[in-house]
């Protein structure tokens, strides 16, 4: 499922405003829904406003299990509209029907402590009957509990800890438990099963059996049920924590569900991890993790604690990660807005009288992977220099000027000299 258009009618600052989400006239995908977008704004147009606009209606239809239709009527409280949607049949066999990370979600990152693994831990003592999610559309009826069975290609499903029947995930400020249980079912099932078969093979080593024939069976067994942690590293994590010379040990310690060393081998515990890499880790993981195929997943400010580095490239990871999702992101970084094409970037600026209308939000200027100061200044119509740097600029270009009109050599040498070297610390060209 994805979103083709808005119209909000009067909510807030919202005024008979109508924004289009698809391709261009002249683009080979015209028409269709876009893959990305990317809403720019100063602080209170209500970049974040609209995703929760988005994030409340799908919700809503999302618990009445109401897809099948083109058109959402918006209620008068936001307002009164439309959202229109295309593709609704690509979120039939998903159950994420939309993913919602908010600016602020370190509080979820006590799932990677200890403690929080151990407590799971009491919730499940036989590893063969684990009570699979019942899916949050389809009901209890003939629901069983069934076996638990290790795919690593399996994405796993999972409802909003706050609303059962919603096919809604937010992550926010407060710990959503039930979603990072669900999430990680692989890999607790897994850890349950190797010590099973680690004690079995004690037992079978204290009986005097055949040694050879002992490791050669466990060694079969880990070849036919791989560590889960080996293949998210790679696929997901191994990619973005090499940037911090960060690497995950899957066969470090087992009271956590990812060890995570500093390339030279010091294991780094949770706690000594920047808050930058806790956002990525908390973010990347439920994008791989889940099935994200129909997917709407939201970003508030995805540039939150990340040097710009790694703001250059983390809308292409994300996308990555989930290639069939249609995006939806708010944010303040020219850095990340440079990450999308012109048509992508809906730029809310208030009107005459305060509002945001149709004709006061416009499309970006500047072309996709140019400087970032570029997309400040055009797309942004931020001056990126301060005062202190406006007084540099114009004395540089005062001794430019009296450099020109100096005849005495020895002064004009010395403003020569002087030019030179403000022009050298800011770059300037001489």
């Amino acid at each position: 499922m994805k979103i083709s258009k808005l119209l909000i009618n009067n909510h807030n600052q919202f005024k008979n405003l109508e924004l289009d989400f698809t391709y261009p006239n002249g683009h080979e995908k015209a028409g269709q829904p876009l893959d990305k977008v990317c809403f720019i704004g100063q602080s209170g147009t209500g970049k974040t406003s609209l995703l929760e606009i988005f994030n409340n209606c799908i919700s809503l239809m999302s618990e009445e299990n109401e897809i099948d239709y083109d058109i959402l009527q918006l209620s008068t409280d936001v307002g009164g509209g439309e959202l229109h949607f295309t593709e609704k049949e690509s979120v039939k066999n998903n159950d994420q029907t939309l993913i919602f990370f908010k600016s602020e979600v370190l509080a979820n990152f006590k799932v990677f402590s200890d403690s929080f693994k151990e407590e799971k831990e009491k919730q499940f003592s036989n590893l063969n009957m684990l009570r699979a999610p019942s899916p949050p559309f389809y009901g209890n009826e003939g629901w069983q509990s069934k076996i638990y069975k290790f795919d690593s290609n399996t994405k796993p499903s999972v409802s909003d800890s706050n609303t059962d029947d919603s096919r809604t995930i937010v992550f926010s400020d407060s710990f959503n438990k039930k979603v990072w249980q669900q999430l990680f079912n692989s890999i607790e099932t897994y850890d349950k099963q190797f010590q099973i078969e680690t004690r079995e093979l004690a037992q079978k080593i204290s009986s005097n059996s055949d040694l050879e024939k002992i490791k050669q069976d466990f060694e079969t067994w880990k070849t036919e049920n791989p560590n889960p942690r080996i293949k998210i590293a790679e696929e997901c994590l191994t990619p973005l924590l090499n940037h911090f010379n960060l690497t995950v040990n899957p066969e470090g310690n087992a009271n956590v569900y990812f060890s995570i060393q500093h390339r030279d081998g010091t294991d780094i515990p949770s706690y000594g991890l920047s808050t930058g890499t806790k956002q990525l880790m908390l973010t990347a993981l439920p994008i791989y993790l889940l099935n994200t195929t129909g997917s709407i997943i939201l970003f508030d400010e995805p540039e939150r604690s990340l040097f710009p580095d790694i703001q250059l490239q983390i809308i292409d990871y994300y996308t990555k990660l989930a290639p069939l999702a249609q995006f939806f992101y708010s944010t303040h970084s020219p850095v990340i807005a440079a990450a999308f094409e012109p048509y992508e970037r809906f730029i809310l600026q208030f009107d005459e009288q305060g509002h945001i209308t149709s004709d006061s939000v416009r499309k970006g200027e500047a072309p996709i992977g140019d400087d970032p100061n570029d997309v400040l200044s055009r797309d942004f119509e931020t001056n990126y220099i301060n005062e202190h740097g406006v007084k540099q600029w114009e004395y540089y270009l005062e001794l430019k000027s009296r450099l020109r009109q100096e005849k005495d050599e020895g002064k004009k040498q010395a403003l020569m000299q002087e030019a030179i070297k403000l022009g050298n610390i800011y770059n300037y060209e001489v």
